[in-house]
């Protein structure tokens, strides 16, 4: 069975993720740029190299570390969203890249990257993904939900960690995302970009979608 690893920054205000594949480490997110010792040396005590890193959207605390990662582990797989990647390259969103890179794919929903599928999950940017691990009815949810400030669904303003509010693109959508996320998965937790993970998302959204 596939491990989990939660690799959090300023008591989960930012986190990223490892899972133990059969081949190594898939990596979701790389938070800022600081952030690629503390995950580097994760995959060290693991014992695994990192094989591929998975991108729930191109904001910069997602993709931050990034850069100083591939430094280190020039043949990793890089999969980026595909719906942000096509915005960034109109240059019709405010998202950066700074990465100068090889990019290996680009993910859509259903996609099966390792034990992870894709859902997308627009609303914070257009392009937004979040991860399904099967095995352990885990959703690894991007910005898509927030736990810092208080559980929120993108968009909705938590004055404790108002950044994800104020950073999301389309606040309908985003909630239109949660209802899927609901009714299409058996999530027994929900693991987000900020904030603890927790086991009650079904109660949480539907209280949010009945205000």
């Amino acid at each position: 069975m596939s491990r989990i690893h939660v690799i959090s920054f300023f008591n989960h205000l930012i986190n990223c993720y490892l899972i133990e594949e059969m081949d190594g480490l898939t990596l979701i997110d790389t938070g800022y740029s600081f952030c690629y010792k503390k995950i580097l040396k994760c995959a060290d005590m693991i014992g695994k190299p990192i094989k591929k890193v998975v991108i729930t959207h191109l904001h910069s605390d997602h993709i931050g570390g990034l850069k100083k990662i591939y430094k280190f582990c020039p043949e990793i797989q890089i999969y980026v969203p595909a719906k942000d990647y096509e915005l960034l390259k109109t240059r019709q969103n405010l998202l950066t890249y700074p990465v100068e890179i090889k990019l290996y794919g680009y993910l859509k929903q259903s996609d099966k990257i390792g034990s992870l599928t894709v859902i997308d999950t627009p609303g914070h940017t257009q392009g937004s993904v979040s991860f399904y691990h099967p095995e352990s009815k885990s959703l690894f949810c991007g910005d898509a939900f927030q736990t810092a400030g208080g559980f929120a669904i993108a968009g909705e303003m938590r004055l404790m960690f108002p950044f994800v509010a104020l950073a999301t693109w389309n606040r309908n959508i985003a909630k239109a995302s949660a209802e899927k996320i609901v009714h299409e998965n058996d999530i027994k937790q929900l693991l987000p970009g900020h904030g603890k993970k927790i086991f009650n998302m079904k109660e949480n959204i539907n209280r949010r979608m009945s205000k």
